[in-house]
């Protein structure tokens, strides 16, 4: 069972999530949104919405985190749920009505506004490609974390592979926790 290999399960009540969209309908992610901001949702001038394609990648992040199965006589999903099931998620879409990603002008808009929320964990499954060095949203990133010591962000390590700047910002930001694969 989950307790015995993670039984912090109940430690967080919220936690806050930016990725590019979320199926609000998912088993695993129904009734657990307690505020979601679509700040890349809205149609451009050409009116293009997202592709619901790119709903996937939020929703298996915030799912991985924080999903916990709706169990009917007909299925019992429960050994797929989050790492913390019985939290609740504030969602921070920054998904571009032409794919990809829109960030905020910064980073406290969108850790200001799940923090408002609760959440004092913060996941970014996100990155900015090609950066070497600190950049500036590390910079940005290591400033509100400062300001904000009770909160932990892990941010996605990137998907740039073994070359020189294969860790990406935010994730090479000092106060920032970077998870990746292999």
């Amino acid at each position: 069972p989950r307790s015995t290999l993670f039984p912090y399960t109940t430690l967080f009540r919220s936690v806050g999530v930016c990725d590019g969209a979320l199926d609000r309908t998912s088993i695993f992610i129904k009734g657990k949104v307690i505020q979601y901001v679509p700040w890349g949702e809205e149609e451009d001038g050409d009116g293009n919405k997202p592709h619901v394609s790119d709903i996937l990648h939020g929703t298996h992040t915030a799912g991985t985190i924080a999903g916990q199965s709706i169990a009917t006589a007909n299925n019992d999903y429960s050994r797929f749920n989050g790492m913390a099931p019985a939290a609740n998620i504030s969602f921070f879409s920054i998904l571009s009505p032409h794919g990809g990603k829109l960030l905020p002008p910064k980073p406290s808009i969108l850790l200001d506004t799940n923090a408002r929320a609760g959440a004092k964990v913060h996941s970014n499954s996100w990155g900015s490609s090609g950066t070497e060095g600190y950049a500036r949203l590390s910079k940005e990133f290591d400033e509100w974390l400062y300001t904000h010591p009770d909160h932990l962000v892990v941010a996605a390590a990137g998907n740039g592979g073994p070359m020189r700047a294969h860790i990406s910002s935010p994730a090479n930001a000092v106060n920032v926790l970077a998870g990746g694969g292999t």
